[in-house]
């Protein structure tokens, strides 16, 4: 499916955009960089590019849906491996709404993330139970997974994805975001995390920085104003300038 680039979200397309951001996103008082500044515009096309997807999903019935962004790197077994690994879960009895094949754990900076990141119990060789997870580049849907995500109602709560998943099935350290999402059924949501610590799937890096993975840092900053329109706003924070540093260096992308 063709996604939402946030490159476009400006003259009409922003000012009759169908969504309605989570207000007031930046929390000047955070310790989280991640959360004391407004919202991006990559980051509000990401989601809705997701949001396209479990649509197709539940329109086609799809018995599995995989979810790979543009910048996912697997081997040549992810699709066996994968199946393999459902039958066990098949075999054992367990249901399941989410299973992240990649993800990123939330760094030290992270500091009101980090105390929800721990792993629950692993539930076979490859699986565990995840605690709060950043990074949506890989992640599998099972029907019931879809249709539990799209009545979250990502449309009426816009916030960084990666925020927004794990708020559906373990606690998220802010108050604002776990009143708003408390009456929403929970996911069931599993890890791939091999007993090295791996996942099946990974991200495309740039240099040696993981956050610059993603295009969504780097774009610019959306507000909403009282009557629901967004706006463009003019903002500098540490995030993107470290990934405009970077970005105008000469590095090596490497393929995980």
């Amino acid at each position: 499916l063709e996604a939402t680039d946030g490159r476009d979200l400006e003259g009409d397309k922003l000012t009759n955009f169908e969504g309605t951001l989570f207000h007031p996103w930046k929390c000047e008082d955070s310790p989280n960089r991640f959360h004391n500044r407004l919202l991006r515009a990559g980051e509000i096309a990401c989601g809705m590019s997701h949001v396209r997807v479990w649509r197709a999903a539940a329109d086609n019935q799809l018995d599995l849906t995989l979810v790979l962004e543009d910048d996912a790197r697997f081997g040549p077994t992810l699709w066996a491996d994968l199946q393999r690994e459902l039958k066990s879960l098949e075999a054992m009895g367990l249901e399941w709404d989410l299973l992240y094949l990649g993800r990123s754990p939330p760094r030290e900076d992270h500091c009101d993330v980090s105390q929800y990141a721990r792993d629950g119990e692993r539930v076979t060789p490859n699986l565990v139970v995840p605690g709060f997870s950043y990074c949506t580049f890989g992640y599998a849907l099972s029907p019931r997974g879809v249709q539990r995500i799209l009545a979250a109602g990502y449309e009426q709560a816009i916030m960084p994805l990666d925020e927004f998943i794990p708020a559906l099935y373990t606690q998220h350290p802010r108050a604002d975001v776990r009143l708003k999402l408390q009456d929403k059924e929970r996911l069931v949501a599993l890890a791939w995390c091999d007993e090295q610590g791996r996942g099946l799937v990974t991200q495309m890096e740039v240099g040696h920085v993981a956050v610059v993975g993603s295009d969504t840092e780097d774009s610019a900053c959306i507000d909403m104003l009282p009557d629901g329109t967004l706006i463009r706003v003019k903002e500098r924070d540490s995030v993107r300038d470290e990934i405009s540093l970077i970005r105008s260096a000469p590095c090596t992308r490497a393929l995980a």
